[in-house]
């Protein structure tokens, strides 16, 4: 999971032969207290990167994957 706080963006993967994306935002606003809605970003917007790295993070991110 990616989480950008100061845009609170929170960005995770799941299994889609084991798990629906619709419910698991159903299921997250019904358990827990957060505004929760699934965005399906366009092909241009795919090109640009992941929202939730959009901040500092990415620049560790970033740095740790250029070592290795």
């Amino acid at each position: 999971m990616l989480v950008n706080p100061q845009s609170a963006i929170a960005v995770f993967t799941f299994a889609p032969v084991k798990n629906n994306a619709n419910q698991i935002v159903i299921d997250f606003t019904a358990s827990l207290p957060y505004k929760a809605e699934r965005y399906l970003p366009t092909a241009a917007e795919m090109t640009g990167g992941c929202p939730a790295m959009a901040s500092s993070g990415y620049k560790v991110i970033s740095f740790i994957r250029n070592i290795f």
